[in-house]
């Protein structure tokens, strides 16, 4: 989870870096002749990034 530690406090900033990085990623299917799925993208680069359930600040 380098990616929490390098982003703490930026949760914001965090979830830019990751859209940039799945649209890129979605870009770079796309150019390749693959029919990508976009809610598998933002599973995969986002949603693991969702705050915490047990309330602690980041």
């Amino acid at each position: 989870m380098l990616v929490l530690a390098r982003w703490r406090g930026d949760r914001v900033g965090m979830l830019v870096m990751l859209t940039t990085l799945a649209c890129e990623a979605f870009a770079d299917a796309l150019k390749l002749g693959l029919r990508p799925d976009p809610a598998v993208y933002v599973a995969r680069f986002l949603e693991w990034a969702r705050p915490r359930s047990d309330n602690r600040a980041d």
